[in-house]
């Protein structure tokens, strides 16, 4: 089974769970004759997105590690690259932010007779259900157990150089107007998530990267998670004006205590 992704998809609209090359082209083929019959349909998509968005195709992650009663999850973590204003020949600082998501799907996993699959059950973005739970990583006893924390900042940290680097110094880049001279002392920065799925032997996989990530709706999450992410921006604010922000730790220092 292999999970298909719309472009303009989100929160777990646009996604399919198909098997044989003709389902994924009946997908495509239906979606095309939408967008003919769509006036100004690319504009509204670089509207919408800021470029013209492509569909995705992820082979399932499986057999993958099940939490609180047999339910799906991924992780969600935050990098960020601060532009280096100190003159000492790096052009970026990178960081991770060390107080990771955990998303978990609706509903426990289980077998239908008709052999289809409840979307509630694989759908981990946290959308669809008011049961649906964000949480952070230390509150779940599971992964606390099997050192989670660590594998996950070892394993983004190792990835991010070969990966992400030239995107995120690209991005950078061009935050801001290169012909204002008043911006010559403003720190510009990009963020990304990274969702991750864990298999039952802790091997951790790289499912994608959100490059404009969002807070998801108000009502959806606990007061305790809004508190999260009211932290999580006051710590960007903080790491961008150079302030101190100890959850953002730099990629070098993982790097080093990796070996």
């Amino acid at each position: 089974v292999a999970v298909l992704k719309e472009p303009m998809g989100s929160q777990g609209t646009g996604i399919y769970f198909v098997q044989t090359a003709d389902e994924i082209h009946g997908i495509l083929e239906e979606h095309r004759k939408r967008a003919v019959e769509e006036s100004d349909l690319l504009d509204n998509l670089i509207a919408q997105k800021g470029r013209i968005p492509s569909w995705v195709l992820q082979a399932e992650v499986y057999p993958c590690l099940l939490i609180r009663d047999r339910r799906k999850f991924h992780i969600r973590t935050y990098i960020a690259a601060v532009e280096n204003l100190d003159g000492d020949g790096e052009i970026l600082d990178l960081y991770l932010y060390n107080r990771h998501e955990i998303r978990i799907a609706s509903e426990p996993v289980s077998e239908r007779e008709d052999g289809s699959r409840n979307r509630r059950s694989h759908i981990t973005n946290g959308a669809g259900s008011a049961s649906t739970e964000r949480v952070l990583l230390d509150e779940v006893t599971e992964l606390v157990e099997r050192d989670m924390k660590n594998k996950v900042e070892a394993f983004v940290a190792k990835i991010f150089g070969v990966h992400f680097v030239e995107d995120m110094t690209r991005r950078v880049s061009y935050s801001a107007s290169q012909d204002d001279a008043s911006m010559d002392y403003v720190r510009k920065f990009a963020i990304a998530g990274l969702d991750i799925m864990v298999t039952e032997e802790s091997r951790l996989y790289l499912l994608e990267v959100n490059v404009n990530p969002a807070a998801p709706p108000k009502e959806t999450i606990k007061e305790s998670f809004q508190d999260h992410l009211r932290g999580f921006f006051k710590d960007l604010i903080h790491l961008t004006l150079g302030e101190g922000a100890p959850n953002f730790l730099p990629v070098r220092d993982l790097l080093k205590v990796d070996g």
